[in-house]
């Protein structure tokens, strides 16, 4: 910067240098014509060629740097020469009042005092923009001239003297001052320069690689010298642009809100626009400031403009990614959530009845067990489209998660068109699918809850219809159910046991009761089956049936499977050898993979051998746990435990578990030996499972066995237990040692015999 600095102020001699030079010459002119007659006319032209040649060599520095590219630097040196030579201009002037002024007449002496005086002031102001040069040529012509006058005999040469010593100061102090405001104009020049040509290149890039622009608009929104940039966003050439009204580039919305917001007179920022093109509507942002006159009217507008397309498509997508699910396509909990509740809320003027509906697939979970989940998300896909079939009869379809869909029906009037409308859903899901190849068979149950009849609010009608979709699934899947109190009160009862469940171990408020297992040959007790008791608080003695499904739902299952093992194996502990302990296992237990181990610790813990304990499962857990059962069995079997089926004949009755899993015992369903069926036909499958299991070496226990009668009955077609209320009702674990004492003292029993009623010898004559 220093170095441009002296550049600079040199180059602003050489401004001056045509000026100076001629009137150099002028004055010397003057001089030679004035002191012709007084003056040594040889001394007085070798003085003129001083002067001259100083100008010429001057006069020849300006030429050549008139040729040559001007000077961006110069260094000290360059500020020398100039000191210099201003220095040898002023003793070439100093040479005249110093040496003839004492010897000139009153007429010369005022023409020499004006020539000094004017070039000590000319000069001094030409050479100002290089301080140490201005000031050697004022100090030299000064001290000169003053030398000349005080030699002379002119009145007054003292006071002269002064006057030239301040004059000579003024000057120095001006010259002084000029180069200070040279130097400060030009470093800030510099800096503007320099500040113009970054933001001159930032606007450039900004214009060439941002997605933003600058745009100029005249008074009438016209728009003003358009960049490329926003040409190219425009769609259209520069040319083009320039002069049309932005107004013309946005749509109607866009063009009202921008006059609005260029009426107010004041600045706007991220003015959201639509500019309609030949392909897509485009978004764009605007920020602009007013442009004012003095008088503080509006003379246009400035500002800057960003393509917020993309933004506005991401922002899209988001809002519909939040509002949709992603699998199906149907709109999601929320966005089901809020159009049911504008349809409630119009439902409210309009009179019109409003129904919501909780769709759940029937066995869908069998096809992510059985296929995996990316085939159960190619079910829910044609599931949605099925359902979506159904838009045009007023049906509006949404996902509330996992295979549960949400119903909103409007616009049917009554509760059996609202009916018979899920009915033909179900009916339309309930099919078989081909996915990957295989073939799937699933259903569908609907609950149905009315407003405001069944709620006032969405939450509410929501909430209810789900209550009602698991009433039905519970007790008629592949139905739609409508809502009842009653449901709700059911609910609410089982979300109560099952808060109240989460304490109950931790309480220890279970407790066991065991029911006699009596071997039909001999009569005596062979074992006992635990059956676990709630010992409720508030509500008493609660049976497995009002509580084992709710723990098995909600997964307290397994720990409180888990301590009826323990506690089984403890109290068989305190019994005569060999009296075993029956268990049941929960579906849920064999999915845990701490069963094992928790089983062979009851063992332990309880101080029995592993064949006092048999375990109870049904054919619905062989269904559901085939690998990890069969993994399972085989380890207890190895282990001597014994395994039975329970409740054989009520499932799926499959010949395949009998050969597949180690099983030692079928326990024959109570239906079919007290139940409705016709006593031929109970008779003939009691035999016949009888007749498989002794060929198999199975043990088989009667259950539901109430009368002497129906004991001998089961005895009689080869059962070799039974169990039921003839022998004992399910006992407390303190009441069994007494039981057993007293069948001890009991005489042996006779062998039972099995006699035929008239009405069982009429049904026997009636199936011959």
């Amino acid at each position: 910067m220093v170095g441009r600095v002296r550049a600079a102020q040199i180059q602003a001699i050489f401004r001056f240098t045509p000026l100076t030079m001629a009137v150099n010459v002028a004055t010397v002119t003057v001089i030679l014509i004035a002191l012709r007659d007084v003056a040594n006319p040889f001394a007085l032209a070798a003085w003129a060629i001083l002067p001259l040649a100083l100008s010429l060599l001057g006069f020849n520095s300006y030429l050549r740097s008139r040729s040559r590219m001007p000077r961006t630097t110069a260094s000290l040196r360059a500020f020398r020469r100039a000191t210099i030579h201003a220095a040898l201009l002023a003793l070439a002037w100093g040479i005249i009042p110093m040496v003839w002024f004492p010897r000139l007449g009153a007429p010369e002496q005022l023409v020499v005092a004006t020539v000094a005086t004017g070039m000590i002031c000319a000069g001094g102001f030409a050479l100002a923009t290089v301080p140490p040069a201005a000031m050697t040529y004022v100090a030299i012509l000064a001290a000169s001239t003053m030398i000349g006058v005080l030699r002379s005999d002119v009145a007054h040469r003292v006071l002269l003297g002064v006057l030239l010593i301040a004059y000579g100061a003024t000057v120095m102090r001006s010259v002084l001052g000029t180069a200070r405001l040279f130097v400060d104009r030009f470093r800030a020049e510099a800096d503007l320069e320099e500040r113009r040509h970054v933001i001159a290149l930032l606007l450039a890039e900004f214009e060439e690689n941002g997605s933003d622009w600058l745009f100029e608009l005249n008074e009438s929104l016209g728009i003003v010298n358009p960049s490329v940039r926003f040409a190219q966003v425009a769609g259209v050439s520069d040319v083009a642009l320039d002069g049309t009204s932005l107004l013309e580039l946005v749509d109607e919305d866009s063009s009202a809100e921008l006059l609005r917001r260029v009426r107010a007179g004041k600045p706007f920022r991220n003015l959201e626009v639509a500019a309609p093109g030949a392909d897509m509507t485009r978004w764009w942002s605007l920020s602009a400031s007013p442009m004012l006159s003095e008088t503080r009217d509006i003379l246009g507008w400035r500002g800057v403009g960003a393509d917020i397309t993309d933004v506005r498509r991401a922002q899209s997508e988001i809002a519909w990614m939040a509002r949709t699910d992603i699998l199906t396509g149907l709109v999601n909990r929320t966005a089901f959530r809020d159009r049911a509740a504008d349809v409630l809320f119009a439902s409210r003027v309009s009179g019109e009845r409003v129904a919501i509906g909780c769709l759940d697939l029937d066995y869908f979970k069998s096809v992510n067990d059985t296929l995996g989940h990316a085939a159960g998300d190619v079910v829910l896909r044609e599931v949605s489209q099925e359902l979506l079939r159904f838009a045009d009869e007023g049906v509006i379809v949404g996902r509330l998660g996992g295979d549960e869909f949400g119903l909103l029906f409007h616009g049917n009037s009554t509760a059996e068109k609202v009916h018979a409308l899920a009915e033909r859903m179900i009916e339309r899901l309930s099919r078989s699918y081909e996915i990957q190849g295989s073939r799937v068979t699933i259903g569908a149950t609907v609950g149905i809850a009315f407003g405001p009849d069944d709620g006032d609010s969405v939450d509410e009608l929501i909430r209810n219809a789900d209550v009602a979709l698991y009433r039905g699934k519970d007790t008629a899947r592949g139905t739609a159910m409508r809502y009842s109190a009653l449901m709700l009160r059911d609910a609410e009862e089982r979300r109560t046991i099952k808060d109240d469940l989460l304490q109950a171990l931790r309480r220890q408020e279970f407790v066991l009761h065991f029911q006699p297992i009596i071997e039909t040959g001999s009569g005596n007790t062979v074992a006992f089956e635990a059956l676990v008791r709630w010992q409720h608080p508030t509500r008493g003695l609660l049976s497995p049936d009002a509580f084992i499904p709710i723990a098995e739902s909600s997964g307290t299952i397994v720990p409180l499977g888990d301590w009826i093992l323990r506690e089984s194996c403890r109290q068989a502990g305190k019994w005569p050898a060999p009296v075993k302990v029956a268990v049941n296992l929960s579906p849920a237990q064999l999915g845990s993979s701490r069963l094992s181990q928790v089983v062979k610790d009851a063992v332990l813990l309880g101080g029995i051998t592993s064949d006092r304990l048999e375990l109870e499962i049904t054919e619905a857990l062989l269904l559901s746990n085939d690998a990890n059962t069969l993994r399972f069995l085989t380890e207890m079997r190895a282990l001597g435990i014994g395994v039975a089926l329970d409740d054989f004949g009520t499932g799926y009755s499959s010949l395949n578990y009998l050969t597949r899993f180690p099983v030692s015992k079928i326990k024959i369903d109570r239906s079919f030996v007290s139940g409705g069926a016709s006593h031929v036909h109970r008779s003939a499958i009691i035999q016949a499972v009888t007749g498989m299991s002794a060929r198999l070496g199975f043990q088989t226990t009667a259950e539901g066995v109430e009368s002497e009668e129906t004991l001998a009955w089961v005895t009689a077609l080869g059962c070799t237990q039974a169990q039921g209320h003839l022998f004992a009702k399910a006992m407390p674990s303190h009441e069994i040692e007494a039981y057993l004492a007293a069948e001890r003292d009991r005489e042996p029993a006779a062998p039972r015999a099995w006699t035929v009623s008239a009405s069982d010898r009429k049904e026997r004559v009636g199936v011959a």
